[in-house]
């Protein structure tokens, strides 16, 4: 069994400037199937502790000069407290940008024991989502579990035949020893769809290195959340859920709070659902009803033209945490890489190193930029 570590010395984050909702020609998409079985609590465990991680790496690609959005679905499969006539499979979330919506869920799974089948979760998958239609576009599905590729009635042969016709790659995630994998074709299962076949110890505990940036990059956060201006009762209660998954990201520790913080600061994160700043930036038309918009108090009794220039005032406020934010992190990536050095730790087989090494290399593949 390979020890888990973390992500290899070459991760530098770029910095992002704060600029709204940008239209982009490109996607990434990712959909994640995740065996919660009985004995997957470390699987699960390993991915809401590294998620924040996981989408700072996608988060840096960009193609044709632009940042493409990117989505997001999550799959639970081989779990008893699925209906059985859906073969013990249940989608958690369509393809998504809302980030926040895949955290929380993430942190409702919970195991239980039943039947593992891969081949039958790949075609939902593949017939549910709504993947992309344009070949360039990056469309991945990272499949994790320990049983049998072969189970089940849905022949893994043809999911993958299936995928390569959607321009899907598929790479599958062994949890368990990587010979014992590949005795359960789980290699084969990925070649056969031109994807990688990954092998991790589940059981290991998520480890995140703390850095002197850290507290600062806190503080910053906290600003920054303070600087979201819900304007509606449903935009309230989107705040409210992307502050309880800062709270879900620090269960796993300062550092992994500080990803999420990172991640927050990026062109990637989509906050217009819930903040006037960026809704006002896709939408300017909804200025135009600012006496019906639910507003903090320090908008009453301000007009259109009033409060487009408290926006603006605002906005610039938050632009300036954010440059600090990234400023720190790259401060702060530098500090950790040399702690890496220092201790002689080579990331291997952790679920944020395996995907992020085949995710570099198939985006590269489609002409993305890292």
């Amino acid at each position: 069994m390979k020890k888990f570590l973390l992500l290899g010395l070459s991760l530098f984050y770029f910095s992002f400037i704060y600029a709204g909702n940008e239209e982009s020609d490109h996607k990434i998409q990712v959909a994640l199937l995740l065996d919660t079985s009985g004995s997957m609590n470390g699987l699960i465990e390993q991915a809401k502790g590294q998620l924040w991680k996981i989408i700072n790496e996608l988060a840096l690609f960009t193609k044709d000069g632009q940042r493409p959005d990117i989505e997001i679905a999550l799959y639970q499969y081989g779990n008893s407290n699925i209906v059985a006539n859906d073969y013990f499979i249940q989608q958690i979330s369509q393809l998504t940008t809302d980030l926040d919506l895949i955290s929380e869920k993430l942190f409702e799974l919970q195991t239980g024991g039943s039947e593992e089948f891969c081949g039958q979760v790949i075609q939902t998958s593949l017939d549910e989502l709504a993947w992309s239609e344009k070949d360039d576009d990056l469309k991945l599905i990272f499949i994790a579990g320990n049983e049998g590729y072969d189970q089940g009635k849905v022949d893994y042969k043809k999911a993958s035949v299936n995928a390569i016709h959607k321009n899907v790659i598929i790479n599958t995630i062994f949890c368990g020893a990587e010979q014992e994998g590949i005795k359960l074709l789980w290699k084969e299962g990925a070649t056969r769809a031109e994807g990688k076949y990954l092998s991790l110890d589940h059981n290991q505990v998520v480890v995140h290195i703390d850095a002197p940036q850290d507290q600062r990059i806190l503080e910053l956060n906290e600003q920054l959340n303070k600087s979201y201006i819900s304007y509606s009762k449903e935009s309230k209660q989107k705040k409210e859920r992307a502050m309880v998954q800062d709270t879900n990201a620090n269960f796993y520790g300062k550092a992994n709070t500080v990803q999420r913080a990172v991640f927050k600061s990026s062109k990637a994160y989509k906050a217009s659902n819930f903040d006037l700043i960026e809704a006002a930036e896709s939408e300017p038309e909804i200025l135009e009803e600012v006496e019906k918009l639910d507003l903090p108090k320090e908008f009453d009794g301000l007009n259109e033209e009033q409060v487009k220039a408290l926006l603006d005032k605002k906005k610039a406020e938050r632009e300036k945490i954010v440059e600090e934010i990234n400023t720190l992190n790259k401060e702060r990536t530098a500090y950790v890489a040399e702690k890496k050095k220092e201790e002689a730790v080579a990331d291997e087989s952790g679920l944020d190193a395996v995907m992020i090494k085949s995710i570099r290399e198939q985006a590269c593949s489609k002409n993305f930029t890292f």
